[in-house]
């Protein structure tokens, strides 16, 4: 498109000289001037195009249909028993930990309390 466009103003600036040579030939350096400086202006005087920019619409809010309250009361109708979570046991658990990685070829052990993972026994608040 571009080509076409610039093949158009040459076309042009080719008749207006011929034009301007058969008016008056002795002014034809300063048409020439004139048209090299016209080309000039063309090409400064080029415009953006303007993107034009979506509407912004504000979000739209809808209620909560559901009864969220209700549900939480729910949770609370069972008696939770977690016992059988707790694990007593005679061995402490590992103090070390592997890291292995696709990146390293061999798996590295470091210490729990490098990566901030040691234990900490839990003493219930009776026997503190």
């Amino acid at each position: 498109m571009r080509k076409k466009a610039t093949n158009k103003r040459k076309r042009n600036l080719k008749e207006e000289k011929e034009a301007s040579n058969h008016k008056n030939p002795s002014n034809s350096s300063i048409e020439d001037a004139a048209a090299s400086n016209k080309d000039k202006a063309v090409v400064v005087t080029k415009t953006k195009r303007t993107k034009t920019s979506k509407p912004v619409s504000e979000p739209e809010f809808f209620e909560e249909k559901r009864n969220l309250w209700d549900q939480l009361d729910m949770v609370y109708q069972y008696k939770w028993n977690f016992s059988n979570l707790e694990v007593v046991s005679p061995f402490p658990p590992s103090d070390k930990i592997g890291v292995n990685s696709v990146q390293r070829e061999a798996e590295e052990i470091l210490p729990m309390k490098q990566m901030k993972m040691d234990w900490v026994p839990y003493i219930p608040l009776e026997n503190r």
